[in-house]
């Protein structure tokens, strides 16, 4: 073997293994990329969902006032011993979605929409009840087509995050 064979196939061997651990560490990268994508999903989901219930939980709470079963303070009480944190969720909710999903932005914007009109419904509702219409079906209407506007959010959402998902699966 001359020289120049000899300096050829050690040449050969290094790139070999240059070439080696440069994919190797592409693809654990790509990996790694995935996995941390994926998680970050699955954080959204979670706050999305976390979000979703909170909102349901208080309104469906306060359909129980709209009918005259509660009044105020009894409702109002038994939303504080639940201790629900509506600003934590949110934060971290809104948070997820700008950092990492923009692609779900519509999606929270109609979650905001529909607090906002949440929030107008049990508005007029506490305008009635001060007035003294401890009944309230109109409100209460309007307030049940939230809450199914919501649990169609949820439903829509969930099928989004299907589709984000799919191509971070496979990574380990």
């Amino acid at each position: 073997m001359s020289i120049s064979q000899f300096i050829i196939s050690v040449l050969t061997i290094a790139m070999s293994g240059v070439i080696a651990t440069a994919v190797t560490y592409f693809l654990n990268t790509r990996r790694d990329e995935r996995r941390f994508r994926r998680q970050r999903l699955e954080e959204t989901f979670v706050a999305f969902r976390a979000f979703c219930n909170l909102l349901g939980v208080l309104w469906v709470g306060l359909t129980n006032v709209m009918t005259g079963k509660l009044d105020y303070n009894q409702a109002l009480d038994l939303e504080i011993a639940r201790g629900k944190d509506e600003a934590g969720s949110f934060a971290k909710l809104e948070m997820l979605i700008t950092l990492y999903y923009p692609e779900f932005t519509k999606l929270f914007d109609r979650l905001l929409d529909l607090r906002s009109r949440g929030n107008e419904v049990l508005g007029t509702h506490k305008r009635r009840y001060l007035a003294g219409h401890v009944v309230d079906k109109e409100s209460l209407d309007a307030l049940c087509t939230v809450i199914k506007s919501l649990e169609d959010l949820e439903k829509e959402f969930a099928i989004a995050a299907r589709g984000a998902v799919k191509p971070l699966l496979g990574a380990g």
